[in-house]
């Protein structure tokens, strides 16, 4: 797949290797930062998600698409470490096959997955594409949920989905309330999927 970055589902930028072109601001930062050489049009990504700070990618390195042309990749700087987040990248991204070329990146691939790793709960809910109409685009594990209580009209509020509190998921509410459900930003809710007419809804019962 190629195109703007709108155009992609989460899942897949998420442990994915991309060729980002056509984005001038982004390889000018870069090109102060790893090795270059002249006619090097594209940086090499890895796409994860960050829990706090949503779709990000790492720079690995400059590359050189040509049409017909295998894509050139240059040795990356294991000392210097670039991030991109989502709402930064204006250019063009597509997906790159991996290959045995890219064992070169293995060990800071390693190190993205084990520090952004997130709870079990956290990463099964991220499997369930039926919410993700529910999603922030640019941040996966934020979802709006429904909180229902006696006596108060039914709000749609953000909340970080986080953990488990007993059977239940749960996440951190981020945005407050308008009406007194007697939770607000900070707190943590518990969250029960409900389905209704056929569709799964992120229901907080108060």
């Amino acid at each position: 797949m190629i195109g703007k970055i709108e155009q992609f589902n989460f899942r897949e930028l998420h442990h994915r290797y991309l060729l980002l072109l056509n984005d001038d601001q982004n390889i000018m930062v870069a090109s102060k930062a790893f090795p270059h050489e002249e006619g090097d049009n594209a940086l090499l990504l890895y796409g994860y998600i960050d829990h706090e700070a949503g779709i990000s990618f790492e720079v690995l390195g400059f590359a050189r698409q040509i049409e017909g042309q295998p894509i050139q990749y240059r040795d990356t700087s294991p000392d210097t470490a670039l991030k991109l987040r989502y709402d930064s990248v204006k250019g063009v991204l597509g997906h790159v096959s991996t290959t045995l070329e890219f064992y070169r990146y293995k060990s800071r691939v390693d190190v993205i997955n084990q520090h952004y790793n997130v709870h079990f709960a956290v990463e099964h809910i991220r499997t369930i594409e039926s919410l993700d109409k529910y999603r922030s685009p640019q941040y996966p594990d934020d979802i709006i949920v429904f909180f229902v209580k006696e006596n108060c009209k039914p709000e749609g509020i953000w909340v970080r989905l986080e953990k488990n509190i007993g059977d239940k998921l749960a996440g951190r509410i981020l945005n407050e309330p308008w009406a007194d459900y007697g939770y607000h930003t900070g707190d943590y809710i518990r969250i029960e999927p409900v389905v209704k007419n056929n569709e799964l809804l992120p229901i907080a019962i108060l």
